[in-house]
């Protein structure tokens, strides 16, 4: 639970307000195991769930983060590896210009 918290929620936190849409997937679980993980994460998006076979074969890592853009897969990070949401913005993210 501390990756998520020291890792993988500052970068969804410094995301937000930019457009970039973020989710997490998970193997099936009870509504209330999920919710519980939320609370005690910090963990403010939604969460879906998938075949944990589905997951293995995008993700190896857990956790971890996909790029996806338009429905390809552009970076994948382990956890260990991440980088800030300023790099990833910087490689792989075109946002419109503020205004």
């Amino acid at each position: 639970m501390d990756r998520f918290k020291t890792v993988i929620n500052p970068v969804i936190m410094a995301a937000k307000g930019t457009g970039v849409k973020f989710f997490a997937a998970t193997a099936p679980n009870d509504p209330a195991t999920i919710n519980r993980f939320k609370e005690q994460t910090g963990s403010e998006y939604p969460f879906f769930t998938a075949d944990d076979l589905l997951l293995k074969t995008i993700m190896r890592s857990n956790p971890g983060i996909v790029l996806w853009k338009d429905g390809k897969i552009l970076q994948k990070w382990h956890y260990k590896d991440m980088m800030s949401f300023e790099e990833m913005k910087q490689q792989f993210i075109k946002l419109p210009p503020k205004q």
